[in-house]
């Protein structure tokens, strides 16, 4: 009986270190991209075509991609899509009640070649 408990106790010991070595190794979805942890509006920039960036006032956090590293402070959106213009109203009123914003990118480049596009995020107290 004795040698049975321990024989349990053995093989949840090996569980919890095969459980932790996995999530120590696994890639996180959190460090995937940058994000703006809690930041404030710098700058917002629209060009003719309808892509804009905003500049926060620290740089991003996270894991950013290569082709982002010389704007470490910026996410691109794209206001021809409904999404686009739902950024560019976030970043506005944030700007204007001098409001944070934590918001994620995509790891990718593909509004402006060499800023991380935006993800999703929201406008915080």
């Amino acid at each position: 009986m004795k040698e049975m408990r321990k024989e349990k106790f053995v093989y949840f010991i090996l569980l919890i270190v095969i459980t932790v070595l996995f999530l120590s190794l696994a890639p996180s979805p959190v460090w995937a991209e940058g994000f703006a942890d809690y930041l404030y509006v710098k700058d917002i920039r629209i060009d003719r075509d309808g892509k804009g960036l905003v500049v926060f006032t620290s740089a991003l956090s996270g894991s950013r991609p290569s082709c982002a590293a010389s704007y470490p402070y910026s996410l691109s959106f794209d206001t021809n899509t409904e999404g686009g213009k739902g950024v560019y109203i976030l970043v506005l009123t944030a700007k204007a009640l001098n409001k944070t914003i934590f918001a994620r990118g995509t790891n990718s480049c593909s509004i402006f070649s060499v800023v991380e596009d935006w993800q999703r995020g929201w406008l915080s107290d």
